[in-house]
């Protein structure tokens, strides 16, 4: 993170004084944690712990997935992620541009089984199956860096990516013909 930016505080009020605080730790949105650029946003996990946001992403399976792709894959696999972090009820976040961070909220490493075939169930309800099944790939990844980072073991993590494709059949556009 970088320290050279710096704010300077007019008053004594809560505002600036939390101002103040963002700057001595950082811009964070001068940031590039494993090639995506941080945004500042305050980042808490499921116990409540803050974490600086380069510290989060760098263990964060979501983050360190799509920092691994480029961009114009990492924009789709996002809102992909965002998507299902929202079937698995994480309520929507947004960062302070109003950019959905939902997928930084989830406790991917603690999916089983069944939230994943339940996720694959919502899929094919709501989407194609092109589109439900590059979701499904999406959540693969994400469980297998979840794996790579040490949060989900090995038998959990064989268990929670098994789930079959989804399989359908889009009719493609056109007229009715009448015989």
């Amino acid at each position: 993170m970088s320290s050279d930016t710096h704010h300077e505080s007019h008053g004594d009020n809560k505002h600036d004084e939390a101002r103040s605080e963002q700057s001595r730790a950082g811009d964070a949105s001068a940031s590039d944690v494993h090639g995506i650029e941080a945004t500042a946003v305050t980042l808490v996990d499921m116990s409540g712990v803050v974490y600086p946001v380069g510290e989060l992403l760098a263990r964060n399976p979501a983050a360190v997935y799509l920092a691994a792709l480029d961009s114009g894959s990492r924009r789709t696999m996002r809102q992909a992620l965002n998507t299902i972090a929202t079937l698995l009820g994480i309520p929507v976040q947004r960062d302070g541009d109003g950019k959905d961070v939902t997928h930084l909220t989830c406790p991917w490493g603690a999916l089983r089984y069944a939230h994943t075939s339940a996720v694959r169930a919502a899929l094919a309800e709501r989407f194609a199956p092109a589109t439900a099944n590059k979701m499904l790939s999406a959540l693969r990844r994400v469980l297998q860096e979840a794996w790579r980072l040490g949060q989900l073991g090995a038998e959990d993590y064989a268990r929670a990516r098994d789930v079959p494709p989804i399989t359908g059949e889009v009719l493609p556009a056109g007229r009715a013909l009448r015989g």
